[in-house]
């Protein structure tokens, strides 16, 4: 994204973003989830997106 601003600033290359999806790095299968309404409902939480 193009612009210009009277002070020095850098911007991410927005293309890699996906590169650093936590979504990933989330272990469902062992995921602890405290003060539940219903077993196991705390892993609906995360999503891909």
């Amino acid at each position: 994204m193009q612009h210009s601003c009277s002070h020095t600033c850098q911007h991410v290359d927005e293309t890699n973003v996906g590169q650093w999806n936590l979504y990933t790095k989330i272990d469902k299968y062992n995921l602890q989830c405290y003060n539940e309404k219903h077993d196991g409902s705390g892993k609906d939480v995360f999503r891909a997106w």
